[in-house]
């Protein structure tokens, strides 16, 4: 009894004993670092709050940064926070993560990570959201160059349709819509968050949205937040353009990359200011229209800026003594790391511009997506810098063209065309060629980087120069641009509202390309300077003979008429003044036997008619002329019904897919099962023509997606008609939405 008791008293004293030590080591945490790098042999930092894990889940739990003997960094996750075993993560270090971290910039952070709230939904929600939930706007169309998109580029094809669908959503303010594809709320996470990271004008959208999801993990339902910018978003995106053609302008002339980026970073520092209770913070609005911000808004206006000035800058987020955002800046030789809101200090410098990820590893540590960035390497552009930045004055943003609020840059204006129209050829001779006053604006085109045989300036001009282009682009699903000014494009618009746009030039491309249909979907980018870029989506093919072919069928078209008989008497009285009286009787018999033996020749609609036609006449004595008129019609109608192939069968079912989750135009829907499905012409056109779809109730469905947004019902019928939808279909679904 007494050894049990001393037993118990030993494991008594022990416990209490460890209690103590914990206390003490909760009180004085540089006793625990001192003792786990005495057992260890390790150098145990703090701070990192999240990571990565294998699905690409953030996670929540407890995680320590530890760097090794030999000086690698490694992330840490505690065993039983996660089913797998975590996933290592190496990061650039030169042995002192995080230790060399300024007391005053510590307090220069403010980034706040992308949050979700989600809800699991039973079975019979999500049947209930698959009925009624749209897809919103697919964003089916839209290209990311992924050099200035590369946040795109970390997806897969999946995860790409969705942040299309995402990021078109999110220009026409729509908050609620159903995925375009399979995906978990994992795969959702990293969409949202590329999204967010690649696209710094969409300004109004907050860094926060809600998901359904069932318990298979499938999302049902995305949510979307705005801020309240998106009340006058119009006002808004103007406000926001006008703010940075300001930057712009400023910078567009200097003469090298390097030039312009320094350039950007020195306007901020002298125009924004850091607060960490800026409204709007997240969004580079803060900082190019407000003036303050904290670090997520320098670097979303600095990304912004550098866009459209045809710069790769990336938004790059991590830690820095907390979350934090900062810059990657490609320049001809390389990539570098620019942290504007640690530069703009008392005084204002360049510590924190151009450096390698080797000057950087003391002080930030890149998270999430964007380990996945390019390193950067530091170059010929690293410490040119002599003093401290200058002040700079702005541009006139008049001499900036529109930037983009409505859409990704596009390859074109990436990367310009240099091929340009034959300067040599005859001009035109054209009874329109004084619809637009040319000489200001030819200067203007010069300013954009074209000249003045690029553009079309008359309708007689656009015309030719789409006639030559099609039949130069050839039969079948092809693509080509125009430019036009601003004058001449409300014409055009006003041409294929109408559809004088066949006669104009498709008959007579038609005729030399041997094709019989033709198809379009127009798009139409604002250049600037008064300037419009057309592209011209167009489908041309020829009526399928293969069901036209000629077979001899012995399937035959009898008509028998038989002993049509026609009896007519006609007795004549004649009485004459001298008590005489005749009487004349006319009595024709016409019996007609027609046989018509028809053989049908054709597995289409054949029509055979066969008029036979008696005419007999009797003439008498007393002048009385009779005529019998037989007339038998044979007609005999043989239909042949062509059965549907199984890929004209798969092309219905898709249609009618799409058709129950949207609204489509019919041309934006047989676009969507040909380029996107891979259906040819002939079996999307099967699909179009059987899919039961009333195209005016269609446009009537599809303006009610826009009612949030569009308030004038001239807006809302082009919007209708930039969806590919006819003028009279587009007037119905303005007015069936009560616009009158």
């Amino acid at each position: 009894m007494k050894v049990l008791k001393g037993i118990f008293y030993t494991i008594s004293a022990l416990i209490i004993a460890l209690c103590a030590f914990i206390l003490i080591c909760a009180v004085n945490p540089a006793l625990t670092e001192s003792l786990v790098n005495t057992i260890k042999g390790v150098k145990f930092l703090s701070g990192l709050a999240k990571m990565l894990d294998k699905s690409g889940d953030d996670t929540s739990d407890a995680i320590d940064l530890v760097e090794t003997p030999d000086g690698d960094l490694q992330i840490i996750v505690p065993a039983d926070s996660i089913d797998e075993e975590p996933e290592i993560v190496e990061v650039p270090s030169d042995g002192n993560i995080i230790t060399n971290l300024p007391d005053e910039m510590s307090k220069l952070t403010g980034y706040e990570p992308i949050t979700s709230e989600e809800e699991k939904v039973t079975d019979e929600v999500a049947e209930s959201l698959k009925k009624t939930l749209g897809t919103g706007e697919t964003g089916e169309g839209f290209t990311f160059d992924t050099l200035m998109y590369p946040f795109f580029a970390m997806l897969n094809a999946d995860e790409q349709d969705v942040y299309r669908q995402i990021y078109a959503n999110a220009l026409a303010n729509n908050s609620t819509f159903a995925p375009v594809k399979a995906i978990t709320p994992s795969q959702l996470s990293n969409i949202f968050e590329a999204v967010v990271n690649d696209h710094p004008e969409l300004f109004y959208l907050e860094t926060s949205y809600q998901v359904k999801y069932t318990k298979t993990g499938s999302v049902v339902e995305i949510q979307l937040a705005y801020y309240t910018l998106v009340n006058d978003i119009t006002s808004a995106k103007q406000t926001f353009s006008n703010a940075a053609k300001a930057v712009i302008a400023g910078a567009q002339d200097l003469s090298s990359d390097y030039e312009k980026e320094k350039y950007v970073h020195d306007y901020l520092i002298q125009n924004v200011v850091y607060d960490a209770g800026a409204s709007l913070g997240q969004s580079a609005y803060s900082a190019l229209v407000n003036g303050k911000t904290v670090c997520a808004g320098y670097a979303r206006a600095n990304q912004y800026i550098l866009q459209q000035l045809k710069i790769p800058c990336y938004y790059c987020t991590g830690y820095a003594g907390e979350d934090h955002a900062w810059n990657i800046v490609k320049l001809s030789d390389g990539y570098y790391n620019e942290d504007i809101t640690w530069d703009d200090t008392e005084p204002s410098t360049y510590d924190y511009f151009n450096k390698s990820d080797k000057d950087f590893a003391s002080t930030h540590i890149r998270t999430s997506l964007s380990v996945n960035l390019p390193p950067c390497g530091g170059g010929a552009y690293s410490g040119l810098e002599s003093s401290g930045p200058s002040e700079v004055e702005a541009g006139d943003p008049s001499t900036v063209a529109d930037s983009n609020t409505e859409g990704p840059l596009r390859y074109d204006d990436l990367y310009p065309d240099t091929s340009k129209k034959d300067e040599t050829a005859e001009p035109q001779n054209n009874s329109t060629s004084t619809e637009t006053d040319n000489s200001s604006l030819i200067a203007a085109l010069k300013e954009l980087g074209y000249k003045e045989t690029d553009a079309d300036w008359t309708m007689d001009e656009y015309y030719a120069d789409c006639k030559k282009k099609l039949v130069a682009a050839g039969a079948g699903d092809q693509h080509f641009q125009t430019i036009v000014p601003e004058a001449l494009f409300s014409k055009i618009e006003t041409a294929y509202g109408k559809g004088d746009y066949k006669k104009g030039y498709v008959e007579e491309a038609l005729k030399s390309l041997g094709m019989d249909h033709f198809t379009i979907l127009l798009q139409a980018e604002r250049m600037g300077k008064g300037f419009y870029r057309l592209y011209h989506n167009v489908v041309s093919w020829k009526e399928n003979t293969e069901d036209t072919k000629t077979t001899t069928d012995t399937t035959s078209g009898s008509s028998d008429n038989k002993d049509n008989t026609n009896n007519n008497s006609n007795t004549n009285t004649d009485t004459n003044t001298n008590g005489n009286t005749s009487t004349n009787t006319d009595t024709n018999t016409n019996t007609n036997t027609n046989t018509n033996t028809n053989t049908d020749t054709s597995t289409n609609t054949n029509t055979n008619t066969s008029t036979n036609t008696n005419t007999n006449t009797s003439t008498n004595t007393d002048n009385n002329t009779n005529t019998n008129t037989s007339t038998n019609t044979d007609t005999n109608t043989n239909t042949a019904a062509t059965t549907p192939t199984e890929n004209e069968k798969k092309a219905l079912e898709k249609a009618k897919e799409y058709l129950s989750k949207a609204a489509y135009s019919e041309s934006a829907l047989k676009k969507l099962l040909t380029d996107t499905d891979k259906f040819t012409d002939a079996e999307a056109s099967y699909a179009i023509k059987n899919c039961g779809a009333d195209w005016k109730e269609q446009a009537v469905k599809k303006a009610k997606d826009y009612l949030s947004t569009i308030t004038k019902k001239e807006d809302m019928i082009n919007k209708l008609k930039e969806d590919g939808f006819t003028d009279e279909q587009a007037q119905y679904g303005a007015e069936q939405n009560g616009f009158k």
